[in-house]
C-alpha cells in the first residue's frame, strides 16, 4: 500500500529514499506496529502453507492433484520448496518479534495509516484465515465454473 504525503512516496514500511529491503529493517515491527506485524505474519504463514490459512489449502489441493495423476515429481518439488520457503518466512516473522530492532525508515516520517487502509488490511488478513478454515464454498464455486 503506497501513501502520498506531500511529494514523498511512502509505503507502510519504506520511503522512496530508503527502501526497507533488508530483513533486519523489519526487526521489532511487532512492538512498534502490532496490527501491521500480525497481518504480515498471517500472510507469511499462508505463503509457507501453515494449516488454517489459504496457502495451506492451495498447497493441499496441489498435492492432492499431483497424487491423483501420479505426478510424483510435482509432489516432491512442492514439499521440498515448501520446506525451504518455510525457513525464509519464519525468519521474517522472528525478525518482526525481536525487540532489539534497528531504527525503521518509517520512524523519521511515519505515514498515517488511515482507517480505510487498516480496514482493508484487516479484511485481507481475515480472508486468508477464513479461506483456510472454510474453503468449501470457494471450491464449489470453482468446480461449478468448470
Amino acid at each position: 500500500m503506497i501513501l502520498f504525503l506531500g511529494f514523498q512516496r511512502y509505503t507502510l514500511i519504506s520511503r522512496s529514499d530508503n527502501e526497507a529491503s533488508d530483513i533486519e529493517e523489519y526487526a521489532g515491527l511487532f512492538w512498534k506496529r502490532p496490527i501491521l506485524a500480525a497481518i504480515f505474519s498471517i500472510t507469511q504463514l499462508s505463503l509457507a502453507g501453515i494449516p488454517v490459512t489459504a496457502g495451506f489449502m492451495g498447497k493441499f489441493y496441489l498435492l492432492t492433484a499431483g497424487v491423483g495423476i501420479g505426478n510424483w515429481l510435482l509432489d516432491f518439488t512442492l514439499v521440498v520448496s515448501s520446506v525451504i520457503g518455510l525457513y525464509y518466512y519464519l525468519r521474517f516473522i522472528f525478525a518482526m518479534m525481536r525487540a532489539d530492532g534497528k531504527k525503521f525508515p518509517i520512524d523519521d516520517h511515519p505515514p498515517h495509516l488511515s482507517l480505510t487502509g487498516l480496514l482493508i488490511l484487516s479484511l485481507l488478513g481475515v480472508a486468508v484465515i477464513w479461506l483456510g478454515v472454510f474453503p468449501a464454498w470457494l471450491i464449489s464455486l470453482v468446480s461449478s465454473l468448470m
